[in-house]
């Protein structure tokens, strides 16, 4: 019987933890957008994915609609949604779990047309850093510039229904400044086991790419 370390046949497996990802929620459509294209850069061509959430339906079937949608309308020229996600949940019920993560879809896969690749490596940062802020060119004819107002057709807007939690009354005095309020899916929620305190605080949880 061969030792398993003695077969020819090797293979490297990539993981990649996208952590910034609420259970039955939905993340920011541009750090998802950015993820998938870093997967898609360090995969090779003939890579297999497997792609699992804790459940395997509402967030596994998002990324796998986003992945899967973006190679048919680059293949295609078109994409239809509504059909892709039907017929992933007739061979996998839930896929999707939640409207709020088919709405997700469609924002994620506009994001992707919308914007471009802007992912730069820790060793390639500074030259080119150092290039954008010595542009001396015409400020609209800044590459700079384009990409500031790429990121503006891109920002998310929240109202104050987003931010309700900062806004009751036992959490104001918590807050250094009204007009500065956490959206209240990306803060972190606290632990107490003090009598009259409660799971507020005015943060937010940011992603970490790598």
């Amino acid at each position: 019987m061969k030792n398993k370390n003695q077969s020819p046949n090797k293979r490297t497996v990539l993981q990649f933890h996208y952590n910034a990802w609420p259970d039955h929620g939905t993340p920011e459509e541009l750090g998802l957008v950015q993820f998938h294209r870093s997967v898609i850069k360090k995969s090779q061509s003939e890579s297999c994915f497997l792609v699992h959430c804790s459940a395997g339906v509402g967030r596994t079937g998002t990324y796998i609609g986003l992945d899967s949608l973006l190679r048919q309308g680059q293949d295609k020229g078109e994409m239809d949604v509504f059909e892709f996600v039907k017929q992933m949940r007739e061979d996998r019920m839930t896929m999707v779990q939640t409207p709020e993560q088919y709405v997700f879809l469609h924002k994620a896969l506009l994001c992707e047309y919308q914007g471009k690749g802007t992912t730069t490596s820790e060793a390639d940062f500074p030259g080119k850093a150092n290039k954008l802020l010595k542009d001396d060119s015409p400020l609209n004819q800044q590459e700079l510039y384009e990409e500031f107002k790429s990121l503006s057709t891109l920002k998310p807007s929240y109202g104050d229904s987003d931010k309700e939690e900062a806004t009751l009354p036992e959490n104001k005095s918590k807050n250094v400044s009204m007009s500065i309020l956490p959206v209240s899916k990306y803060r972190p929620y606290l632990t107490s086991h003090v009598k009259g305190r409660n799971d507020y605080i005015n943060a937010v949880i940011l992603p970490v790419l790598s």
